[in-house]
């Protein structure tokens, strides 16, 4: 609408206002109205003839750039470029036969040292940290020697990953936990899958030892990838979304801080609540799919390597790092001519490091806990091997 033709409409409705405040002069109200429509009406014409000063004075500003349509997948593709050039500088040098495995004296120091610290303080750098601990995992560990029967491998590291020794008790946490996560899983313990999910649902967060950081964070992953596939299970098929609310609704109680455990979620409040819960445990969902992920294409080196943590697939992670474990999964599977995977020769390496690690830490029962998931939930490394090695 250009200047002359706003004033014309603009002086139309003013006249029409008029007419209208003519008809019922005792009307107070409705003249006050029309009269505060009429003062509106004055200042959008006296607005445009601003504009239209403005107008000569100035210079029209550029046509805006229209986006293409590829414009909207740019940061999509400069993360895929970014992910591309990380896997291109270690990939391939990973995966050749002649590149040589973690030993357990670098693994030690690095247990030791926990570089999970210095990738929380700074997130800058964990790009180069996730590209590191990939490699590790695609080079493998090797074990201790097969006399090392006193375990001198591991002993730069101290017993549960502490500056000191632990407090008395802890082994005995130690076992009442394992024993206590195996028990759900033995054929005559009457624990069906719900019960699987709902129980370690409720522990998953908790820490058994009170700081013992690698066996810790390692009972931790294996409870969280035991109830991720669970879980799956328990909602797949007919009926499962039934199930599954009917599921969250029981974690949603047992995430309930003690004094709030009876609130009713037809309440603001409890609304509130469950809202909060929800948002939590989708994104933790998320973070623990990463987690299983990572294990299922890269076998046991998730669990040995302390910088694989369900924090590092949550808080803490690149961008393109999605983008990135994709380009690897794929160069693990991608030979159609190669049936096996690409880390099965050194899954049996990395087996035995995972077991002589754990039972170097936690004793026999640490050990069987982890062999008990190896065998009841292999990677694909490991599909073809793992119970030959369960065994042995």
């Amino acid at each position: 609408m250009d200047q002359a033709t706003a004033i014309t409409a603009s002086a139309s409705v003013l006249d029409f206002l008029e007419s209208l405040a003519s008809d019922d002069e005792q009307d107070e109200d409705r003249e006050a109205f029309l009269q505060n429509v009429a003062f509106i009406a004055d200042l959008v014409v006296e607005r445009r003839k601003r504009r239209a000063v403005d107008a000569d004075e100035q210079p029209p500003p550029p046509p805006k750039k229209r986006k293409s349509a590829g414009d909207n997948s740019s940061s999509s593709d400069k993360l895929a470029a970014e992910a591309r050039k990380r896997a291109d500088a270690f990939l391939h040098e990973a995966l050749d036969a002649i590149t040589p495995a973690i030993g357990p004296s670098v693994l030690a120091d690095l247990i030791v040292q926990d570089n999970r610290a210095e990738a929380g303080n700074q997130v800058r750098k964990h790009a180069s940290l996730e590209d590191a601990a990939l490699h590790r995992a695609l080079v493998g560990f090797t074990p201790p020697p097969a006399d090392d029967n006193s375990g001198a491998s591991w002993t730069n590291i101290p017993r549960f990953c502490l500056a000191s020794a632990p407090a008395g008790g802890a082994l005995p946490v130690l076992h009442a936990y394992c024993q206590r996560s195996l028990s759900l899983d033995r054929e005559d313990s009457g624990a069906d899958l719900e019960r699987r999910v709902r129980e370690r649902g409720s522990w998953l967060g908790t820490d058994p030892l009170g700081g013992a950081r690698w066996v810790t964070n390692t009972i931790q992953k294996i409870e969280v990838l035991r109830f991720d596939r669970d879980y799956d299970t328990l909602i797949a098929g007919e009926g499962g979304k039934g199930r599954q609310l009917a599921m969250l609704d029981k974690l949603f109680r047992a995430w309930l801080p003690s004094d709030k455990k009876d609130v009713d979620i037809k309440t603001a409040e409890g609304s509130k609540l469950k809202d909060s819960f929800r948002a939590l445990f989708d994104a933790q969902r998320r973070a623990r799919n990463r987690l299983r992920e990572l294990y299922d294409n890269l076998g046991p080196s998730v669990l040995i390597d302390p910088f694989w943590t369900v924090d590092t697939c949550f808080h803490h992670r690149s961008k393109p790092f999605t983008k990135l474990i994709a380009l690897v999964f794929e160069e693990l599977t991608g030979d159609p001519d190669n049936d096996a995977h690409s880390l099965q020769m050194r899954y049996a390496d990395n087996h035995r490091t995972l077991r002589s690690l754990a039972d170097h830490l936690g004793g026999p029962v640490l050990e069987e806990y982890v062999a008990a998931f190896l065998r009841d939930q292999p990677s694909l490394p490991g599909k073809e091997i793992e119970e030959s090695l369960t065994q042995a």
